[in-house]
């Protein structure tokens, strides 16, 4: 994703009230002497956040970090940083993803299209090294989502915001609050991670350094927090935790984990944590997550009510960049070989492709949101199948082969990841 690459498009730009200049405008990807600019348009798309400082974009785009450029003759008119990460689709299953964090256009340049051309600019050049993109976005029908949905997101996955003001005083006994040394108990916190979530997906793969660098992520740089931990158990051997970070009226429970076996401690990480938060001088606890999250329960249980999708919820959106990479990666070559076909859409083209596999191609029909979720293991194929969602021309599919291919699992979302 380093090698320098740009494409030349004429955008109309409307510069005042009596009418608009032809200019040009390059999309490439960001350089090291774009820094200050960059973090100019960033911060004047989104006052509320940061402030970002060119020292700590500099240690972003130094790691698994990328980001596209408008560039007017000089002038960097746009930006669109992605973060790229290790996403399991399903246990086993890891696909490369561009994560993209926001869409920060400056004031003249904006309503022009220049967004969506540094998205498709995205769309063309990250396929070498990515097999999809993804974005945590919200507020379905209105700005952002809307702008995602035009540039080919489908949704994936659901979470709703909880919120719990009732907040019990005493930490429960065998349950330790401490700082959170994200370095030093990475491996115990992987351990416990790993058996906890063994059976779900949906979430970037964990590994002893992964909660060192999930908190120099971008967002942790425009909202910062006092990370802690609550923990079951020993520094070196925990029964379950719950990572959560402090702000001034609020504590944001990150990541919560516990193993199979100890499952009623979930409970009394939760009543530790929104002790420390009272103890802080917090009101309430947050948490952003699916329903079926093993936190949700456990707090509903302390008098905690999640919002309702008409009031707005986070959505993970995504699509597939590099259908023959994933499609490898499912094992898909062991199956039978696919011919698939989508229809034009408004603002998509229809498509046809093959995919490597044993015997005679299969060809599946379906609209291409159906196409996305299916080789991201959000949709059941025989489910779709027998709902029309995926049509054939043949009368007999090979429909368990298939359904093995791209079988998804339950998928989680966990705070931490938000960008």
């Amino acid at each position: 994703m380093t090698a320098p690459f740009c494409r030349r498009m004429l955008m109309p730009l409307r510069i005042s009230s009596q009418g608009a200049e032809q200019m040009s405008i390059t999309y490439r990807l960001y350089q090291p002497n774009d820094v200050e600019q960059v973090v100019g348009v960033v911060g004047r798309a989104f006052p509320h956040v940061g402030p970002f400082t060119v020292a700590a974009w500099q240690k972003l785009e130094s790691r698994d970090h990328v980001t596209v450029v408008a560039d007017d003759g000089g002038r960097i008119a746009g930006a669109i940083p992605f973060d790229l990460r290790d996403f399991l689709v399903r246990p086993g299953v890891v696909l490369r993803v561009a994560v993209a964090h926001a869409v920060a256009v400056d004031a003249p340049y904006r309503n022009q299209g220049v967004g969506s051309a540094m998205m498709s600019f995205a769309k063309a050049e990250f396929p070498a090294g990515c097999d999809a993109m993804f974005v945590y976005t919200g507020g379905e029908g209105r700005a952002p989502y809307t702008f995602y949905q035009r540039n080919g997101f489908v949704d994936l996955m659901y979470s709703r915001p909880y919120r719990l003001s009732d907040l019990p005083a005493a930490t429960p006994s065998g349950i330790r609050v401490t700082p959170f040394d994200a370095a030093g108990l990475g491996p115990t916190l992987d351990a416990t991670f790993q058996s906890a979530y063994a059976a779900s997906a949906g979430f970037a793969r964990r590994g002893p350094g992964y909660w060192q660098r999930a908190l120099e992520s971008i967002i942790y740089v425009e909202i910062p927090y006092d990370f802690r931990i609550a923990y079951a158990g020993s520094a070196t051997d925990m029964a379950g935790y719950a990572i959560f970070g402090l702000r001034q009226d609020y504590a944001a429970l990150l990541e919560v984990a516990v193993r199979p076996e100890a499952a009623g401690v979930i409970a009394d990480l939760l009543q530790a944590v929104s002790a420390a938060a009272a103890a802080n001088g917090a009101k309430e606890v947050r948490l952003i997550a699916p329903v079926t999250h093993p936190a949700v329960a456990a707090l509903q249980a302390m008098g905690c009510q999640g919002g309702s999708r008409s009031a707005g919820i986070s959505v993970l959106a995504g699509q597939v960049l590099s259908f023959e990479s994933v499609w490898r990666k499912l094992g898909g070559e062991g199956g039978p070989a696919l011919h698939v076909w989508t229809p034009r859409q408004e603002n998509a083209p229809g498509r046809e492709f093959d995919l490597v596999g044993q015997g005679a191609a299969v060809t599946l029909e379906m609209k291409r949101s159906t196409a996305h979720r299916l080789f991201l293991c959000r949709e059941d194929i025989q489910a779709s199948v027998a709902a029309e969602r995926i049509t054939s021309p043949e009368p007999a599919l090979p429909l368990a082969q298939l359904a093995n291919t791209f079988r998804p699992a339950p998928w989680i979302y966990h705070y931490i990841e938000w960008i």
